[in-house]
């Protein structure tokens, strides 16, 4: 997530109307546009030794106005929409492919045009 407050009110709003359950959620923050941020999401989620069935990749952004430069000096819509995308699925790919050794997983590729 990119913001990890957000993310844990929406959690603990969550489990008031649900209930508990029996599983973890754990929230890591990633910013996809900025490239350093995705390589410390990967890394932070793989020392968690967790299986990895299923990536859904939904960030975007659009942006008609004006030019603005990512943190590696991207283009901002170019590098959160395509770069940050392709640089977590290759990272992840082997997790992917080591999971899928034992279960189904898939990646999702999500956009809202």
């Amino acid at each position: 997530v990119r913001n990890p407050a957000k993310a844990k009110k929406a959690l603990e709003e969550m489990e008031a109307k649900e209930g508990k359950y029996s599983g973890k959620a754990t929230i890591l923050k990633v910013d996809i546009s900025d490239l350093s941020t995705v390589k410390t999401f990967v890394d932070e989620f793989l020392n968690l030794k967790l299986p990895l069935h299923k990536l859904i990749l939904n960030a975007g952004i659009v942006g008609f106005l004006q030019w603005e430069p990512s943190k590696q000096g991207y283009e901002s819509m170019f590098a959160t929409n395509n770069l940050g995308h392709f640089l977590m699925t290759k990272l992840l790919l082997p997790k992917l492919e080591e999971t899928a050794k034992t279960s189904e997983v898939r990646i999702v590729i999500l956009s809202s045009a």
